[in-house]
């Protein structure tokens, strides 16, 4: 096979990988937490909202405001406005793999190795599985990638007598070929490019804070590398940063900038535990081995990445031989210094997870060109990534959760059906994409685990929750977790809200009477017509005696059994021999009943006839069961 026949295969290959990763951004891929925390904060800011004064984040916000004008054009309730967002993002990747391959162009790496480092990239699940997301990750890999590109082309030029770097150097080496000292006009491109690179840096930082030590590191590097050129990179990054500064100061946000983006990240970062081999445990997932699992667990054939092992192994060969001969002229050395200094940053994060490597992907890409240039198999290496791109299609295909998505939009139509324009919803991430927080801290993120308990930021307890009831509450897994700190936040709403569905819980309050506590009283959280339930059955219900769940299935009339109840409303005796109560928002709410045995007591507003509804097995709103190999689903969720 020619070279030329080699690359048209790789495109097609690398084509056929994407075109089934579509699948998961469309239909198979769950929603991650983070998809939906990014999109509300874009909404925010598409809405008028000012970040870190008009709502809660403790990221840098430029990706709210690029992509504010797609969140303003869907106006769906679902995880499709999040589809939106994702599909929006893929020029950024796009962008990002263009860049690399310039760069590794412009450091003396062949087109065929440059191509068949991007298709191994998009045939592994390393890169695919969080890239199909939306998130800051990407456009902090993109605007790095054009700094680096920016950097390159700043690093001095080889004297005409200079020996050649041993690596080898293919077609379309620019960078390394200029053999004239700076004139007039290159100091002023060379000035120019300093400042776009000093601008890129600093704007990928704005895109995503968590590349501030990649960052800054890179600047120092440049500076080393190009002294000459040290104002004008500066002042690249000020005028950014005096930028954001001044919009900072025009929306009277600076303070809450600081503190949330500075503070309170420093502060969980300095109260959070970290996770114990949580950067090789990410790493050796490619290879299908869980150190985290039980012993007998821990190597599973279905997780294995071809794609992803091919991309580590050439990246490290990439590594080791562009390590192997250190001269500040080589681009390569540099990215190599660059890539090793980011690995030892995201070692020492607290948390790992697959999103933090999406950079490394895109600092090892001319590594691993490198690395395939060297080998000179072209043929192996044609072969290599057909069977990782055929591996990585039948991973996202027959390992999706097109269930677990069909269920959150379910879940998600479901609360913004049973709400209106204006209420307010409790959840821990943001599930209610039409419906205002009921809590400052919105999505409850870690973060606010920590710095709660310890009284810097102020509580949603039951005296907000009092004053304000949400008109629905979303038990999450990030509110599952805040609640363990909140017993008598959970109790009050136990007490005001019954999940009709296993995660979303609507206002129903409810009670356990007994002959010794036959009284109970509540906070009417939604304006309502509320039909009374209770009976000694009732009582019985795993709901009262445990606080499981088991579906129940009412009569579609009010039911009272066994007991005689006397109920009033801010006081005022309130007559219910029709069964049904008409009641308005933050009223109080008491009832006595006259029984001789237990009496289990629900209020329901509305038509609802079934409670606690449960789905399918190893289906979750929070999307938490192991993935498994199967047919995949795309049918829409509908309950029986």
């Amino acid at each position: 096979m020619t070279t030329a026949r080699n690359i048209r295969i790789l495109i097609i290959t690398a084509c056929a990988a994407i075109a089934v990763r579509l699948l998961n951004v469309l239909w198979l891929h769950p929603l991650n937490w983070d998809e939906i925390e990014f999109f509300r904060a874009t909404d925010f800011v598409a809405r008028g909202f000012v970040p870190f004064r008009g709502f809660f984040e403790h990221h840098t916000p430029l990706q709210w405001f690029l992509f504010a004008p797609v969140a303003a054009m869907t106006r769906s309730v679902d995880g499709w406005a999040i589809v939106t967002m994702r599909v929006a993002q893929i020029p950024l990747w796009i962008a990002a793999f263009a860049l690399m391959s310039i760069w590794t162009r412009d450091a003396g790496v062949g087109r065929f190795a440059r191509r068949a480092a991007i298709a191994i990239a998009v045939s592994s699940s390393f890169l695919m599985l969080a890239a199909v997301e939306y998130r800051v990750d990407v456009l902090g890999c993109a605007l790095y990638a054009a700094a680096l590109v920016m950097l390159q082309r700043l690093m001095p030029r080889p004297s005409p007598g200079a020996a050649r770097h041993p690596l080898p150097a293919g077609e379309g080496s620019s960078a390394a070929a200029i053999l004239l000292p700076p004139g007039e006009g290159a100091r002023r491109a060379d000035e120019g490019r300093a400042i776009a690179a000093g601008a890129f840096l600093a704007f990928a930082g704005l895109a995503n804070l968590r590349l501030g030590p990649l960052l800054a590191l890179t600047a120092i590097v440049a500076v080393v590398i190009a002294p000459r050129t040290i104002a004008w990179l500066s002042a690249g990054v000020a005028s950014v940063l005096a930028l954001f500064g001044a919009y900072t100061l025009a929306t009277h946000s600076l303070r809450d900038a600081i503190q949330h983006l500075w503070f309170d990240n420093l502060l969980a970062d300095r109260y959070g535990a970290m996770v114990p081999h949580a950067f090789f445990h990410r790493l050796l997932i490619s290879f299908g081995v869980s150190i985290d699992a039980p012993a007998g667990d821990r190597f599973n054939p279905a997780t294995v990445d071809l794609g992803g092992i091919a991309l580590l192994i050439l990246g490290t060969l990439g590594l080791v031989l562009a390590l192997r001969r250190p001269q500040l002229r080589d681009p390569r050395f540099i990215l190599a210094v660059l890539s090793i200094a980011n690995l030892a940053f995201i070692a020492k994060m607290n948390f790992i997870y697959n999103y933090h490597f999406e950079i490394v992907v895109v600092m090892m890409l001319p590594l691993i060109a490198t690395a395939i240039e060297w080998l000179g198999r072209e043929r192996a290496i044609v072969a290599t990534i057909i069977v990782c791109a055929i591996a990585s299609s039948c991973a996202a295909f027959f390992r999706g959760k097109g269930e677990d998505r069909a269920y959150q939009d379910f879940l998600m139509r479901e609360v913004d059906r049973r709400t209106a324009p204006g209420d307010r919803v409790f959840d821990g991430i943001g599930w209610a994409l039409r419906r205002e927080p009921a809590y400052r801290y919105w999505f409850v993120p870690d973060l606010v685990r920590q710095l709660e308990p310890r009284k810097l930021i102020e509580p949603y307890d039951v005296a907000q929750v009092m004053q304000e009831p949400p008109a629905a509450f979303i038990a999450d897994l990030n509110i599952l977790f805040y609640m363990r700190e909140h017993p008598r936040l959970l109790a009050f709403l136990r007490r005001h809200y019954v999940p009709r569905w296993h995660e979303l819980w609507m206002p129903a309050p409810n009670a356990r009477l007994t002959p010794s506590a036959p009284s109970a009283e509540w906070i009417v959280p939604a304006n309502g017509r509320y039909r009374i339930y209770a009976s000694p059955r009732l009582a019985q219900h795993p709901w009262f005696i445990d606080g499981a769940q088991a579906e129940v299935a009412l009569p579609p009339v009010s039911l009272i059994q066994g007991a005689t109840l006397q109920w009033s409303v801010d006081g005022v005796p309130r007559d219910a021999s029709s069964g049904v109560l008409l009641l308005r928002k933050k009223e109080r709410l008491r009832v006595v009943a006259t029984t001789s045995q237990p009496l289990g007591l629900f209020l329901v507003p509305g038509d609802d006839v079934r409670l606690f509804r449960q789905p399918p097995r190893g289906v979750s709103l929070d999307s938490l069961a192991l993935r498994t190999t199967h047919m995949p689903s795309f049918r829409r969720f509908a309950p029986d």
